[in-house]
């Protein structure tokens, strides 16, 4: 028998054999539809940690020196933000209150920090220019509180005076620039190291990195901020989730499988004279179990792809939409699951001598 003829003689089968293949029709969309909302849930809340794992804040590691140790130096901050494993690093010093300088110290003040390191990597321009030794850049929001009709004027304190050459924007990586004004340094040395892992994993590796440079003798008077344990703990519940997901995905598999099996099953026993006589009149046994295994695949493939829509819209309207490959994953493990379960019947039904099921008694 040629493809084609086979192809629509399963189309004729199935389109004849209305009942089973509604059955099978609904237990592969009831399939898409409980795993959606079940499995889609957790899996959308693993891609919910996932994400939190790698968001800035679970990245970054804060080092302070001993007071009077000079550390933090630029050289030492370039040599650690060029570690593979470091996105980036800077140093900070202590915020100190500036106000307007056109005011003598008079009106409103704003935080102002010194900077060391590469200020795009946590910062945006958003007008005037990236500035040099000993200027600085204000949020737009410190500039309209300081009154400055642009990014032009200076920020003073009644000990120092610095020109104002732009306006930034923090960066998620510049969490701890968010606010005030950020001088580009002229110090030595600055008060503490913040240090950005590339991966939440490698949060670890990067501060141990960076203690080689700042103290490669080691020096118990460090103290270091680290989200590591939090991380840790973050991939733990993304994994335990991860291994929840698979076993309920397993069950609800398993469970539609053996339900499939038993309609199909049951649909061969109740067709055997039909499949008898193509027995007899020629149709091998590949043929048979093409036959049997198309007439699941048609209908499982029609519930699968509107139980997988339904499952989607369902999980959408209860704010947990699972992500996309999620979705088309389990509309094909739904419709390999179902052609899974149909073989044994299919075999069954080939080998069964088919002059003892046509004899009548």
């Amino acid at each position: 028998m040629r493809i084609l003829e086979l192809l629509r003689e399963v189309a004729a089968a199935t389109w004849a054999q209305k009942i089973p293949a509604l059955m099978v029709a609904l237990l592969t969309g009831a399939m898409c539809v409980t795993t959606l909302l079940t499995v889609g849930r957790s899996a959308a809340a693993e891609e919910q940690v996932a994400a939190r794992m790698e968001s800035a804040g679970s990245r970054v590691s804060i080092v302070h020196p001993p007071p009077g140790e000079a550390l933090v130096t630029p050289a030492a901050v370039a040599l650690i933000g060029g570690i593979s494993h470091v996105e980036s690093a800077y140093g900070l010093g202590a915020a100190r209150d500036m106000g307007a300088g056109a005011r003598r110290g008079e009106g409103p003040t704003i935080p102002v920090r010194e900077f060391a390191g590469d200020l795009g990597d946590v910062a945006e321009l958003t007008t005037g220019r990236w500035p040099r030794a000993g200027e600085a850049l204000v949020t737009e929001e410190s500039l309209l509180a300081l009154g400055f009709d642009g990014p032009t004027g200076y920020l003073a304190d009644g000990h120092r005076e610095i020109p104002v050459v732009g306006t930034y924007r923090a960066l998620p990586t510049g969490e701890r620039i968010t606010n005030g004004a950020v001088v580009a340094s002229t110090r030595s040395a600055l008060d503490y190291l913040v240090v950005i892992a590339d991966d939440a994993t490698r949060v670890g590796a990067s501060v141990s990195s960076a203690l080689q440079i700042l103290a490669p003798r080691g020096m118990s008077q460090l103290r270091i901020e680290s989200p590591e344990a939090l991380a840790a703990v973050q991939e733990q519940i993304a994994g335990d989730l991860g291994d929840y997901s698979r076993s309920l995905l397993g069950g609800v598999l398993v469970a539609g499988s053996l339900l499939i099996a038993v309609v199909v099953l049951a649909d061969v026993l109740i067709r055997r004279a039909d499949i008898g006589r193509r027995r007899a009149l020629g149709a091998t046994r590949g043929v048979i179990v093409t036959l049997v295994a198309g007439r699941t695949a048609i209908p499982a493939l029609a519930g699968t792809l509107t139980g997988t829509a339904a499952g989607v819209a369902l999980a959408a309207r209860m704010g947990a939409a699972p992500p996309l490959e999620f979705g088309l994953a389990v509309a094909i493990l739904a419709v390999l699951a179902a052609l899974t379960a149909a073989i044994p019947p299919a075999i069954f039904a080939a080998h069964r001598d088919p002059v003892a099921v046509l004899r009548t008694p």
